[in-house]
């Protein structure tokens, strides 16, 4: 549980200091979310397939979007500089 919660403060910091500089948000974030739209167009273009298995199928491709979205934020201010 202190393991969370220093992590947690690690990241609220570094996204307060992030912010208080105007600073870009990066191309890794970028590049996280560029993927996170190619996933959504993928769905909604192959969703009439997916009808078989409907619950499975989105339950795994939402759990994998939530999962690219956290690592997006996480890489908020970081770039290949």
């Amino acid at each position: 549980m202190s393991t969370l919660l220093i992590l947690e403060k690690h990241n609220l910091t570094r996204a307060g200091r992030w912010a208080e500089n105007n600073n870009e948000i990066g191309s890794f974030s970028l590049f996280y979310n560029i993927v996170n739209l190619f996933i959504l167009t993928f769905l909604y273009i192959y969703r009439n397939e997916m009808k078989v298995n409907y619950h499975l199928y989105w339950s795994f491709a939402l759990l994998f979007l939530m999962g690219m979205e956290i690592r997006s934020i996480q890489t908020i201010g970081l770039g290949l500089n």
